[in-house]
Formats: structure tokens, C-alpha cells, sequence
């Protein structure tokens, strides 16, 4: 059964907007909407309607269109601290639970981000590599705390701001798997804790760059 047109403009619309196709000072409208993906204002609406819940545009003030999110630098520092003392709570039991079987599902999912990356699919290798560190934290077996930990919104959904980092540094951080790897068969939480931090900080200056280069 194919997609509804609600749900096929919410897919195209995400996409563009994941792929770094506005940038955060566009206004989207219904009916620009409407009539760039050949449709009514009621789907249109609806699909503007369900990436305003999933907080990846906002509503402007005057109540008319929806911007692309952006979120102040304080809370992109609050959401990447929020994740460091989470990761640093689950490894410890990651590193006493993880099995064996586990540890080579690891390396396969490592092996395919790298396959990625040799083909330049970026967005591709970004999105394996999340669900590479998800794959780590659900070893720790810990769901209340990891329910709390996926809460918090991958910078990737804030398009303008993901695609505004260089493409040499989101190399560089895709190759921190490879140390948290080498963490995990050492079965080293410390090591673990410091590339952890270390990524997470060095993103957080990525972000501060390109705040300063939009102005915002």
C-alpha cells in the first residue's frame, strides 16, 4: 500500500530538510509547500504540522509559516553535556555486560560505516554511527536511562547546523568509533569516557563556529 499524501510530502520535506536544503532563516509556507510538491494545503499543512511535534521547525511568532529549529548554543552545550554524563553512567555496566557475539556485531557495523565513508555517503556513515553508539549503550541494559539518553535530539536534525561543519572535521569524528572500539575489546570504560569527551568537545566547538558564521 503506497504512502498517503500526508506522509509522502512529510517524507520529501524531512529529507530536504536533513540534506541541508533550507538554511535556519527560510519561512516555509502551505501553500510554497503545497506547490512545490503538487499537492493541496491540507497535506502540505499536515506534514508541516507533524515536523513542528518532532521539533524540527518551529512556528513563527506572527503565526504565519514555520522556520527550520534552531536552538541557542547554551542548550546545544546543556544537550551535549546531558549525553556525556549519561554515556559515562551506562559504560561501566557496558563494559561488565557486553558479550563476545556483541563485540562482533560492533565491528561489522564499524566495518559498514567505514565502506560508507569510502564512498563519501556521509549523511549515511552519520546515521550508522549513531545507531553504532546506541548498539554500545544498549549493552549496559540499563532502559530508564537510555530511554532519557535517546530523548535528547542528534545534532543531525538540526540540518543548517550539521551541514555548517566541514566535511574534513565529521571525517575526523566518524574516526573516533574506531578508538571507542578499541575501548570496548579492551574492555576500558576510562579510555571509553576521555574519546567520548573529547568528540563531544570538539563538536561543541564545531557548533560555535558555525553559530558565529550564520550570526545567530
Amino acid at each position: 500500500m503506497g504512502r498517503s499524501l500526508k506522509e509522502d510530502v512529510y517524507c520529501r520535506l524531512k529529507e530536504e530538510i536533513l540534506y541541508g536544503q533550507f538554511n535556519p532563516n527560510v519561512v516555509l509556507t502551505e501553500g510554497e509547500i503545497a506547490q512545490k510538491f503538487l499537492v493541496s494545503r491540507t497535506p502540505a499543512r499536515q506534514a508541516l504540522q507533524k515536523l513542528e511535534n518532532e521539533n524540527m521547525i518551529k512556528r513563527n511568532s506572527t503565526g504565519c509559516g514555520w522556520t527550520i529549529a534552531v536552538v541557542r548554543l547554551e542548550e546545544i552545550h546543556e544537550m551535549l553535556e546531558l549525553d556525556c554524563a549519561l554515556v559515562d553512567l551506562m559504560i561501566h555496566h557496558t563494559m561488565e555486560r557486553i558479550t563476545e557475539k556483541s563485540v562482533l556485531s560492533l565491528e561489522k557495523q564499524l566495518e559498514q560505516i567505514g565502506l560508507l565513508v569510502e564512498q563519501r555517503e556521509i549523511h549515511h556513515a552519520a546515521d550508522l554511527c549513531r545507531q553504532f553508539r546506541i548498539s554500545i549503550m544498549e549493552e549496559a541494559k540499563m532502559p530508564l536511562v537510555m530511554k532519557v539518553w535517546l530523548s535528547i535530539p542528534p545534532l543531525c536534525n538540526f540540518n543548517w547546523l550539521w551541514n555548517g561543519i566541514p566535511l574534513e572535521k565529521h571525517l575526523h569524528s566518524i574516526a573516533d568509533n574506531r578508538v571507542l572500539m578499541e575501548a570496548i575489546k579492551e574492555r576500558d570504560a576510562l579510555k571509553f569516557e576521555k574519546t567520548y569527551r573529547r568528540h563531544t568537545e570538539e563538536y561543541f566547538e564545531w557548533c560555535t563556529e558555525v553559530y558565529q558564521r550564520f550570526r545567530l
